[in-house]
């Protein structure tokens, strides 16, 4: 169906009123793009295809190509069964890719006796900044090699850009909260305990939330530091709205301990997270915005639910000055005298939990412009 370019609100559209991504193609994208953690949105490096029973590695890091500099992040392990299908599978269309590539760098797992145990082409990502000395990023998903690895390389041909020497104890994890049963509503505090043999390790952790009893992860942190002198650490999501809440304890939190290579994952008891009410966004009218008498309003929001995603259809409902006016994202608003009107918002999700936003539609009276000049009679006809 033929769409006019000024209701357009995509990408490259001519909509002035818009300020976001239409919900049809956000809706595209999302179911595209996967609900997973950030390593399915990563190219993935070339590599064997995975098993479910085997483990991945997730690198990343950054590269000046021109200067030939790089520095590599913590790598993190962890058995592919915990990643979501849809990463793994990307691994495998990726392979080809990489394989087939000029790609330069690559990344290398060394023994301690120096020998390769595996060795994996990555692709650095674009860059919009047109500077001799770009940086670029990679991030890549690695079929984790046999044997135990001594050393990290990031490689540009045959030159050693970067290295990881982690030590060979594996780390400890104990998670101390939250504990089974409890029940979050405000603040979500994490503390646990982190530890590791060698004495030159310094741990670093990424945290993950479940709603549903280890279904699906959202990831709160990443790379998080321990306190020095204690092996004690704790992380506090103060506003933790945009969480899915649970019925029931169903929830989740993950913690992976890694010295820059060894890994070691901890996973909670379930407790119970209070499941959110949705939230409300008028976008047009702002209360600063006026139109003429006669003028068709358009009536443009959007609805959010912790739980259910983007709202849309009759989860949201308009009104104006107590008069309903439809359901959905846009509506349009006509027929009202000069004045003030109020303008709300309804946002309702799968509990019935609401929430409202309020604007205001100032409709402009007509009025004749005066003129104080007076009429010259000059004898012509113009």
């Amino acid at each position: 169906m033929p769409i006019k370019p000024a209701s357009a609100s995509d990408f490259l559209g001519y909509d002035e009123d818009a300020r976001w991504v239409s919900d049809y193609t956000f809706k595209g994208l999302f179911n595209a793009l996967g609900t997973a953690t950030n390593t399915n949105l990563v190219l993935q490096a070339a590599g064997p295809s995975p098993s479910p029973a085997a483990n991945s590695v997730f690198v990343s890091g950054l590269v000046e190509p021109n200067r030939g500099l790089g520095q590599l992040e913590y790598a993190y392990v962890q058995p592919n069964s915990t990643f979501n299908a849809a990463a793994l599978q990307n691994i495998q269309q990726a392979t080809a890719m990489a394989a087939q590539s000029s790609a330069v760098h690559h990344i290398r797992f060394m023994d301690a006796q120096g020998q390769i145990l595996g060795d994996h082409k990555i692709a650095l990502a674009a860059t919009s900044d047109h500077d001799d000395y770009a940086v670029h990023t990679f991030a890549a998903l690695l079929p984790a090699p046999t044997g135990t690895v001594s050393s990290i390389e990031l490689m540009a041909d045959n030159r050693v850009l970067f290295t990881r020497n982690p030590g060979p104890a594996q780390p400890a994890v104990t998670i101390l909260a939250p504990t089974g049963g409890v029940k979050v509503n405000d603040a979500l505090e994490v503390r646990w305990t982190g530890a590791d043999a060698d004495s030159d390790d310094i741990l670093l952790y990424n945290i993950d939330y479940s709603p549903d009893n280890g279904q699906s992860w959202i990831q709160l942190v990443a790379g998080y530091p321990g306190a020095p002198n204690t092996d004690e650490v704790s992380y506090t999501l103060h506003d933790p709205t945009a969480l899915p809440g649970t019925n029931g304890a169903s929830a989740l939190i993950r913690i992976l301990a890694s010295d820059g290579y060894n890994t070691t994952t901890a996973v909670s008891q379930p407790f119970e997270v209070t499941q959110r009410a949705p939230a409300a966004h008028i976008l047009h009218p702002q209360a600063e915005q006026w139109i003429e008498a006669g003028e068709v309003a358009p009536l443009r929001g959007s609805g959010y639910d912790a739980e259910d995603g983007a709202l849309t259809g009759d989860a949201l409902r308009w009104t104006v000055d107590g008069n309903d006016m439809g359901a959905g994202t846009r509506q349009l608003a006509a027929g009202f005298a000069p004045g003030a009107y109020p303008v709300t918002l309804q946002a309702v999700d799968s509990t019935n939990q609401t929430a409202t936003d309020q604007s205001t539609l100032n409709v402009a009276a007509l009025a004749i412009p005066q003129n104080d000049d007076s009429i010259v009679v000059d004898g012509r006809c113009t």
